[in-house]
């Protein structure tokens, strides 16, 4: 996790560069959700869903999805907001 200066770092490079969104994964530590929710919610961000790839959800199983399906989706969730 990062410390306070470099969250400040973190922070100024998110305005600077006009970011607009924040990648959301399932399977997130509890510490790296909480950062997460920080910065979306301090700076405005949009939260779009990807998988990280690492697993897969027991929704994604129980719908008998592949990791190549899962990427394609995500794949899709960013050509949605690069649009």
């Amino acid at each position: 996790m990062p410390n306070d200066e470099q969250l400040n770092l973190i922070k100024q490079r998110i305005l600077n560069d006009d970011v607009k969104y924040i990648a959301y994964e399932s399977n997130m530590s509890d510490d790296m959700i909480a950062l997460y929710n920080q910065l979306k919610d301090e700076l405005g961000l949009v939260e779009v869903d990807l998988s990280n790839l690492s697993s897969l959800t027991d929704q994604e199983i129980a719908d008998k999805k592949d990791y190549i399906q899962v990427m394609y989706e995500n794949l899709a969730a960013l050509e949605n907001i690069a649009n």
